[in-house]
């Protein structure tokens, strides 16, 4: 298992032990690895949110990053205000939504 799945497997279990933290953000992210192609839908709405890779189209916020960084940015090795600027992070929909996901991602300690 790579580092990615490993990380989102993590985030899928403590999204599941501690769901309140979404009350937080309450909205639907796409994060689109450009490296690899690979996308990750983050449910984060309701009591029950979770991480799938399906395909869905209305999302509230679009991010594109490649997967070393996003694996920084969960390990809190990586700003998301200086990767936005600095083009390692795209954002498409609310700015505000990227924004939260870090948070929550440190706060689960995701990897």
């Amino acid at each position: 298992m790579g580092e990615i799945e490993k990380l989102v497997e993590e985030l899928e279990n403590q999204l599941k032990i501690n769901p309140e933290i979404v009350n937080e953000i309450e909205s639907v992210v796409k994060v689109s690895l450009k490296d690899t192609k690979e996308e990750y839908i983050l449910f984060l709405k309701g009591k029950n949110p979770y991480v799938t890779q399906e395909k869905i189209n209305n999302v509230d916020c679009l991010i594109q990053i490649d997967t070393k960084d996003f694996i920084k940015l969960a390990n809190n090795k990586l700003n998301t205000t200086m990767a936005y600027m600095t083009g390692k992070l795209k954002v498409k929909g609310n700015i505000a939504i990227a924004l939260k996901l870090q948070e929550i991602l440190q706060k689960y300690n995701a990897y």
